[in-house]
Formats: structure tokens, C-alpha cells, sequence
């Protein structure tokens, strides 16, 4: 099979980060890499761990952050500083692991160089400069996932050190403090006061021969990285270190001596004094941001209430229109009841007139009938004293025999 078919099989695709150096950049990085650790270092041991990378990444949950220049120095970094047979009982340290992958790189350099190195390592595990999944691969950046990582390439947990947290937390300051390094990764936070601080709180821990690797130096998206190490940390060696080698974004130091406690003490009191300055600071900024914020909130909660309360008013403004409107019809209604009532109270009137009218003429036609009935009842009175002076008289009686006869012709006339 061809080479570049088994370069490109382990290929990890949609990757911001390089993984394949062309045979011209592998020669150009042997050589350097040869200068740096004063070894004969060969294009074929690069293109053999420039594939080893891959393969890596490959496998494990996540990516590395770095291109594949950097990883090979980082790579043979920790090769070499575990051939450091002076010491023992050092370890190795890193600041910034995001998924492990250079973790998983070291402990299989350290293997490869015939020896069982402790790896340290330093990181909050809570995301990438923020909380959330990783942008590339949408995989969650914490501590389980680092724990995977080990376990997909069989490293032992108990030969892998975590200090979770910031590398400016006093506490791991201090846990680290006992520590003799050989080898120190800083790749944390790449603000100005970060580099500082991982420089000043560790680099003293390494030992003569061992080695830091900055990272993201001579890289356009981390400027503070150089500008600190240009301007404090190179002109501060004072032959205690030595430049072995600059390429791509690495920066590589090699310890020559021992530092001098004083020097470190002294430079450690002063940038922990900054450093305190800054924090002070910075709660009080967060505490004016907190304040601002809480009147914020307060200042939400009121206009909240302003908006419901205008609401309110209009709710109440319609109610009030619609009432006006509901009690101006009640009012024309009653106006109109008002005026109906007159009209009948009117008609009712000039009925109750015409009635009392009609009353008087009917009293006064009845007065007229009572009088005729009176002058009847007075004739019929006279007339009956009439007839019972006739029946009383004696003419009457005398003719009664006559009568008799005569009342059964008048009834045989009348037939």
C-alpha cells in the first residue's frame, strides 16, 4: 500500500488543525528537532509520530488543539525528559488538557523511552475558554471524557494525576509545590497574567535538563502568549534557561540550572501581589456588574409593572368608555321613557277629563231618570189609592156579581 493511503486511512476529517507535514517539512523538522534535543532524530521518526497522532486522535473522544508540528516537539519533549536519569522521582506536568489527547501523547513517549512517568495534570474540565460542548466536535469538555480517553488507549487512572481546577487556585499552587518536573506543558489560559502566572507558580519546579513547552507562541490568535514572553519571561533567564528550539507555535526551554530561591521568591511575592491587586479588583468590578445587574433586574421588574399597569389602565380606559356609552343609550332610553311617560300621563289626563265629563253627564241624565221614576212611582201610588178607593167602594162591590158573568164572554171574545 502506498504510504500517503495509510496517512490518509488515519486521517481524522473536519479538523481546524493540520495532520499530514510533506516529506520536505518532515526533513526541515528532523533537523530542528535534532539541534533541539542534540539527537539524531530522522524525517522517518517524525512521519512515524506524525501518524501515531492521528491514530490517536482517531480514537479517542474529542480532538487536539494543536497542529501536528506542535504535537511531534510536544511528542519527543516528553520522550527525552523521561531519559533524564537524575531524577527519579519527577514527574510530568500539564496546564490545559482540554480532551487529553497530549496526555494520552506523553504517556505513550514516557512508555517508549523504557521508563513509568506520572503525568500531572491541571484543568478545570469545564469546557473550552467557557462552558458548553466543543465547537468542533460537539463533544462535552470534562472529566469524563478525559477519563475515556485514558481507558480507549488501556493508560492505568492511577498513573494519570488530576488537580481539577484553575492553575491561578492557591490550593494547586500549593499541591504542586513538592513536585520536581520533567517536563512542563503550559498551554492554559493564554491571557497575559495566565502565561505569567503558570510561569512563575511552576517553572521553577522543573529541573536542570527538563523542559517547558509554551504553546500558541508566535500564534496571531493568542498575542499576549508572545508579548509576555518577549518582554518578561526571555530577558528574565538569566542563563538559567536556554532557547532550544522555535517553530511553528511552539516555544521550547531547556532548564540549564537551578533557580535561585531568592530571584523566585521574590519574583512569585510580587506577582502574587498583582495578582491579589487584580482579584481585588475584579471582585470589585464583578460586585458593580452584580449591583448594576440587580438594578437591572429591579429596573425590569418596574417597568414590568409600568407595562402591566398601563395595560391596565387601558383595559380599565375601555371599561370606562364602554360604560359611558352603555349609560349615555340608559339615559337617552330613560330621556325617551321620560318623554313617552308625559305623553300618556298627558293622554291620561284628557281621558281622566273627558271621563269625569261622561261621569257628570251620566249623574246628571240618572238625576233626570230619577226624577221620572220618581213622578212615575207617584202616579202608579196614586193610581194604586185609586183603585183600592174603587175596590173599597160601593159601586164595586155592588157590580161584582156582574163581573163575574161578564169575565168568561170576555174570554170566549178573545178566542
Amino acid at each position: 500500500m502506498n504510504p500517503n493511503d495509510i496517512i490518509t486511512a488515519i486521517q481524522v476529517p473536519s479538523r481546524p488543525h493540520r495532520r499530514v507535514l510533506n516529506i520536505e517539512e518532515q526533513r526541515l523538522l528532523a533537523r530542528l528537532l535534532s539541534t533541539a534535543f542534540n539527537a539524531d532524530i530522522s524525517e522517518k521518526i517524525v512521519e512515524k509520530t506524525m501518524n501515531y497522532v492521528s491514530y490517536v486522535e482517531k480514537r479517542m473522544v474529542g480532538r487536539m488543539a494543536s497542529h501536528v508540528e506542535d504535537l511531534i516537539i510536544h511528542y519527543l519533549m516528553r520522550y527525552f525528559a523521561s531519559q533524564l536519569a537524575e531524577a527519579p522521582d519527577a514527574v510530568n506536568l500539564e496546564i490545559g488538557t482540554l480532551f487529553g489527547g497530549t496526555v494520552l501523547l506523553a504517556h505513550h513517549a514516557s512508555r517508549l523511552s523504557g521508563k513509568n512517568i506520572p503525568i500531572h495534570v491541571i484543568d478545570p474540565f469545564e469546557g473550552y475558554y467557557g462552558p458548553g460542548k466543543d465547537i468542533i466536535t460537539a463533544e462535552a469538555i470534562d472529566k469524563e471524557n478525559f477519563l475515556k480517553n485514558l481507558d480507549s488507549l488501556d493508560i492505568p487512572r492511577d498513573e494519570v494525576v488530576i488537580h481539577q481546577g484553575f492553575s491561578t487556585d492557591p490550593a494547586i499552587i500549593a499541591e504542586c509545590q513538592p513536585l520536581r518536573l520533567l517536563s512542563l506543558l503550559i498551554d492554559g489560559d493564554h491571557s497575559y497574567d495566565g502565561i505569567k502566572n503558570d510561569w512563575l507558580s511552576f517553572a521553577h519546579l522543573v529541573v536542570p535538563g527538563g523542559y517547558v513547552l509554551i504553546d500558541n507562541y508566535n500564534d496571531q490568535h493568542w498575542p499576549d502568549v508572545m508579548r509576555y514572553v518577549n518582554s518578561e519571561l526571555l530577558p528574565g533567564m538569566h542563563g538559567r534557561w536556554e532557547v532550544a528550539l522555535v517553530y511553528a507555535t511552539s516555544l521550547l526551554l531547556r532548564r540549564t540550572a537551578a533557580a535561585e530561591p531568592d530571584d523566585r521568591t521574590d519574583a512569585q511575592r510580587l506577582f502574587g501581589e498583582l495578582q491579589s491587586q487584580k482579584k481585588k479588583m475584579e471582585n470589585e468590578i464583578r460586585q458593580l456588574a452584580d449591583d448594576e445587574a440587580e438594578q437591572e433586574q429591579e429596573l425590569a421588574i418596574l417597568r414590568d409593572r409600568l407595562a402591566e399597569a398601563e395595560v391596565d389602565a387601558a383595559r380599565k380606559a375601555d371599561q370606562i368608555q364602554g360604560l359611558t356609552a352603555e349609560l349615555q343609550e340608559l339615559h337617552e332610553v330613560y330621556l325617551k321613557s321620560l318623554a313617552d311617560l308625559d305623553a300618556a300621563n298627558s293622554q291620561m289626563m284628557e281621558q281622566r277629563e273627558l271621563f269625569q265629563q261622561q261621569a257628570a253627564a251620566n249623574q246628571a241624565e240618572i238625576s233626570a231618570r230619577d226624577a221620572i221614576i220618581g213622578d212615575r212611582e207617584n202616579t202608579i201610588a196614586g193610581l194604586q189609592s185609586t183603585i183600592a178607593d174603587i175596590h173599597n167602594s160601593l159601586s164595586w162591590k155592588v157590580t161584582a156579581p156582574l163581573r163575574a158573568i161578564a169575565k168568561p164572554l170576555l174570554e170566549a171574545v178573545k178566542k
